[in-house]
């Protein structure tokens, strides 16, 4: 089990670290002078959410990923959650097996998992997709008390 949380500690050793981490160079925001209360106020429209916000899902997607490996559960939407935040975030991509063949620049230009715009999604599609954001700000909500 600690050996299972070594990139845990890591992570979080290399966040309150002053030095910069390499991997976090963001191509889409200047932070690397912006202090963390700074850095982590940028609002980020695409994710209708803060920089600090997306951050801690990036965490919490990390640790589900890993856990959803373990257990031998499907996992493919959880990799695709993360690749989409980084992408915004503009730090470099992660490459999951789970989503070799997928065309996902035109899943994140669109915001869904399918590739199809709203205008080629059903009805019942287009619902079900309220449905899963509504569900994704309650979490969110949840998880900042």
């Amino acid at each position: 089990m600690a050996k299972d949380m070594t990139w845990l500690k890591s992570y979080e050793r290399e966040r309150h670290s002053n030095e910069p981490n390499e991997s976090w160079i963001s191509s889409r925001f200047d932070i690397q002078g912006l202090g963390w209360r700074a850095a982590s106020e940028i609002y980020l429209p695409e994710l209708r959410m803060t920089l600090g916000k997306a951050c801690n899902s990036l965490k919490k997607l990390w640790k589900n990923y890993k856990i959803a490996g373990r257990t031998g559960e499907y996992r493919d939407d959880i990799a695709w959650k993360i690749v989409r935040i980084e992408s915004v975030l503009g730090i470099e991509k992660t490459e999951f097996s789970e989503l070799e063949g997928m065309d996902l620049e035109a899943e994140m230009e669109t915001g869904t998992g399918s590739g199809l715009t709203d205008g080629e999604l059903s009805d019942e599609e287009v619902e079900l997709r309220r449905e899963e954001l509504e569900d994704e700000r309650e979490n969110d909500e949840y998880s900042t008390l």
